[in-house]
């Protein structure tokens, strides 16, 4: 080997500075160091170091190879070379370069621990699928997917005699998450991560997915990339994520960044291929705890049409695989219609789920009839069908039979359904005597209400929140002398209630009243007063049906370090003042200063100001 003084000294200087993680500046004398003589493959094997420590890739991939044809011999050279294949995620290159190893140094115990090491890795990885998801063109319709089933059993789905008509189908399927709508803007992003933005949120995603008996992991890529983005660990209904994979994007995506590139990955996938997921690893109930964990992080941070689309998703994959909670499925989407303020949807979707034949099975999660007629019920109202409500309202207590209790607060669904009804008749007397619906059909709601506050004043089930009740004693003289005792008052609703049609509800009530007419002056104070307080209902329903969401049990979060990538839900963590990185340790933030002050903002604001 050619010998140059003058390159053993660069490469014992590169030495110095290695010791002392001074990475740039060792590669710096390395590079001198082989600019004198090539042929030393030492040189390029520690120049080939220190693209490994720096993250560098592409660098340090080509720098090993050159290593290895410098000098065939030089067995460390095949130890880079090995190790730059596996951080690129190049398995079976890098087997193959140990394997040319071993024939040269059978007995090298590195070489055989890291041929053990990605043999492993290789037969973990066996029965790994590919999928790339193409991006939507501007005239693509809107695709019902059901998670990638064959075009034929959507098919045969769609023509179903029971699903000819059903409103679920009719809700529009976007091709990209409502997310991807705040991710269309690249200026918006540093310019390092926009391919990553581009890709996740409105473009070509390559995905790689695998299925163990523990669950399934999902690999998000860069198209043309090897070394994924991010990457979903699903441990039995568990959701992980991790991204040191891949060193250039990992230390410059933020922890909102990476948490959002989770929720779109798994969206997008199981849009194109959740069917045949959970045929391999995905049981119904522990889709439904991964559906419910990742949608409380949607409803956390007030996304709320994400939150829509994650369940419309679900529900799709549910409704395409047959599971028997399906019906539940669509209950939770039509819930979150609701806190999107889309009540006409929900309602239909509640109706169309209290129907015979249109979906199957009636779930195991505490969804029945008569609570998915009160749903119902609240729901029409909230989108101002007065009418559709109050047949709902009764529906559900028709439901519920005749053996059940007045409580108050309410102890039993039937209570909580006649309380909310009361709420409901409210709201349609303010509106008919405001003026907004002041026709044929809200009279007689309005008269219903006004008979049923009366009996129910009378049978002593009164409640605070009904402002009827203000006036029960003018309505109690209105109520027939034989119904005016507490059992018989009582014993008429629930006869009103169980009546098998709303012409009869309304029959039976207005048979209980006596000759005296109600006096529409009671309520009636100013149009003006009447339509405040509807403002004031719309207000209340808008922030309860978001309230009922957000009081599911809370999902944990943390922080993961930029540094080392350890997760802490320590609330003091370290963080630079740009707010973007996060750190455990004063140590950590110090070496992954080299790497973030290129992105650093608060840096970029100093410089600008001096």
């Amino acid at each position: 080997m050619i010998t140059n003084k003058e390159a053993e000294a660069l490469k014992d200087e590169g030495n110095k500075l290695v010791g002392r993680q001074n990475w740039p500046a060792a590669a710096k004398k390395y590079k001198k160091a082989i600019a004198l003589n090539k042929s030393s493959a030492v040189y390029w094997s520690n120049l080939a170091f220190c693209y490994d420590k720096m993250d560098s890739l592409d660098e340090y991939l080509a720098v090993a190879q050159t290593c290895v044809k410098v000098d065939p011999s030089f067995m460390k050279g095949y130890l880079r070379l090995a190790r730059a294949h596996h951080r690129v995620w190049g398995y079976t290159e890098e087997k193959k370069v140990l394997t040319r190893g071993l024939a040269l140094y059978p007995h090298s115990s590195e070489l055989k621990e890291m041929l053990l090491v990605v043999e492993e890795k290789l037969l973990l990885r066996d029965g790994i699928e590919e999928l790339v998801i193409k991006a939507p063109s501007d005239d693509e319709k809107s695709p019902i997917l059901f998670g990638g089933l064959p075009p034929e059993r959507i098919e045969e789905i769609v023509r179903s005699n029971s699903m000819l008509r059903s409103k679920f189908l009719g809700i529009k399927r976007q091709p990209l998450p409502p997310i991807s709508k705040k991710h269309e803007d690249l200026a918006k992003f540093n310019e390092h991560i926009r391919p990553v933005i581009r890709s996740f949120y409105n473009g070509e995603l390559k995905v790689k997915w695998l299925c163990s008996g523990f669950g399934f992991t999902v690999e998000g890529y860069i198209p043309d990339e090897s070394v994924p983005v991010i990457v979903l660990h699903v441990i039995k209904g568990g959701l992980s994520f991790s991204t040191t994979q891949h060193p250039k994007y990992d230390k410059i995506l933020t922890v909102d960044q990476k948490l959002s590139l989770q929720f779109v990955l798994i969206k997008r996938f199981l849009r194109e291929a959740g069917c045949r997921l959970v045929e391999c690893a995905l049981p119904e109930d522990e889709l439904f705890e991964m559906s419910n964990g990742l949608n409380r992080h949607f409803q956390k941070d007030n996304m709320y049409e994400d939150s829509v689309d994650w369940r419309l998703t679900i529900a799709d994959i549910m409704l395409g695989m047959g599971f028997k909670d399906t019906n539940t499925a669509i209950a939770q989407f039509a819930e979150d219609l609701e806190t999107d303020e889309r009540y006409t949807e929900a309602a239909n979707i509640y109706a169309e789920l209290c129907e015979d034949g249109v979906f199957n099975g009636e779930g195991s999660y505490g969804l029945r009839l008569a609570k998915t007629y009160a749903f119902a019920g609240l729901a029409f109202k909230r989108a101002h069908d007065y009418v559709s409500a109050e047949r709902h309202y009764h529906a559900s207590l028709r439901e519920e039979g005749c053996n059940w209790k007045w409580t108050h607060p309410p102890e039993n669904e039937a209570s909580l359904t006649l309380q909310n009804m009361m709420i409901f008749y409210d709201v349609v007397s303010h509106a008919y005597l405001s003026g907004l619906n002041a026709d044929e059909a809200h009279e007689k709601i309005q008269r219903a209400g006004f008979v049923l506050a009366g009996l129910l004043s009378c049978a002593g089930c009164i409640t605070p929140k009904s402002d009827l009740f203000d006036h029960a004693s003018e309505f109690k003289k209105s109520i027939k002398t034989k119904f005016r005792k507490k059992h018989k008052a009582f014993d008429a609703v629930i006869h009103a209630t169980t009546a098998p049609t709303i012409e009869e509800y309304h029959k039976r009530l207005f048979n209980c009243q006596g000759g005296q007419l109600f006096s529409f002056a009671i309520m009636n104070d100013e149009a003006e007063a009447h339509a405040g307080i509807l403002k004031q209902q719309k207000m209340i329903s808008k922030s309860s049906a978001r309230k009922y969401r957000a009081e599911e049990q809370e999902t944990q979060f943390g922080w993961y370090c930029s540094g080392c990538n350890a997760f802490s839900v320590d609330k003091n963590i370290k963080q630079c003042p740009c707010k973007t990185v996060f750190y455990c340790s004063k140590d950590c933030q110090t070496k992954h200063w080299l790497i973030h002050k290129r992105a650093c903002t608060n840096r970029k604001k100093k410089k600008q100001t001096n």
